[in-house]
């Protein structure tokens, strides 16, 4: 709710677009059609707007997940710790 209503204020502010990383791709549905028809584009990365009315950018995430494990394996020293924060539990980034 937070994060729609915060595009709503963007929207009236007269933004020309917006990047966004929905928390909840599924609530997006309204303020993706109020960004179409005032005319703001909308561009979302990683979790996708599964809609023609947005722009979606993506990266390969497994891809890029083993990319920084092997330079975390060949740079942290043996033993070293380290910490993964995860995104939020049931977005599609988690999954």
């Amino acid at each position: 709710p937070a994060q729609i209503s915060a595009i709503n204020n963007f929207i009236d502010s007269g933004y020309d677009a917006i990047v966004v990383n929905a928390q909840n791709p599924t609530a997006f549905g309204p303020v993706i059609k109020r960004a179409k028809q005032a005319g703001v584009v909308l561009v979302a990365f990683d979790n996708i707007l599964d809609t023609k009315d947005a722009i979606n950018v993506n990266v390969d995430q497994k891809g890029l997940g083993e990319l920084w494990a092997n330079w975390l394996i060949k740079h942290i020293p043996n033993g070293g710790k380290i910490l993964e924060v995860r995104g939020v539990a049931g977005t599609s980034v988690d999954t």
